[in-house]
């Protein structure tokens, strides 16, 4: 991430995380420190709880076996709301981006968002909006909470009735918020 920020020879940059683009956004704002305008992040965790790896392990040996499809259905079982299950343009949406994973390449990512954590939140240097769908089984707002205490200037804000992907299935929920807080920024 920081290669490409200064590819694109970006001054003060406002990162946006979402489940475990959270964790990388926040190892790139300890990275940048001052330069960091600004951290938000989706469905965040500092870390992930116990149990997590065996969950991950098990998402990257369905992924070996070419059992995306079957993955896919698992996947969004969790991540989406119980009226985005039976919407079916959101079912459309969330399997057309899951499908495009090349198995190997989501087995390895599965086994390292297992091991990820962020890197050191008291380093953050920016203020860090960190928010959740109230529907969110896999980063329930309490990780949100936890994100905004680590941090020296964090925020913590419940969408009320999302869930993990809320912006895939409900992106007006997750457009007030985000860019209230970049407009703040």
């Amino acid at each position: 991430m920081i290669g490409v920020i200064e590819a694109l020879g970006l001054e003060n940059p406002a990162l946006v995380g979402h489940s475990v683009g959270c964790t990388v956004a926040e190892h790139a704002a300890v990275e940048l420190g001052a330069r960091c305008r600004g951290l938000a992040l989706l469905g965040g965790r500092v870390s992930w709880p116990e149990g997590a790896e065996e969950r991950f392990e098990q998402r990257a040996r369905l992924a070996e076996d070419g059992r995306l499809e079957e993955l896919a259905e698992q996947v969004a079982q969790g991540a989406l709301t119980e009226s985005g299950r039976r919407n079916p343009e959101v079912i459309r949406r969330f399997r057309e981006l899951f499908m495009r994973n090349e198995p190997r390449g989501y087995a390895e990512s599965a086994r390292a968002t297992a091991r990820g954590r962020m890197r050191d939140p008291k380093r953050v240097r920016c203020a860090v909006l960190a928010f959740a769908g109230s529907e969110d089984t896999v980063t329930p707002p309490e990780g949100s909470e936890r994100i905004a205490a680590a941090v020296p200037e964090g925020t913590a804000t419940t969408l009320t009735g999302g869930a993990h992907w809320c912006q895939l299935e409900l992106p007006e929920l997750v457009d007030g918020p985000l860019l209230g807080f970049l407009k703040r920024l």
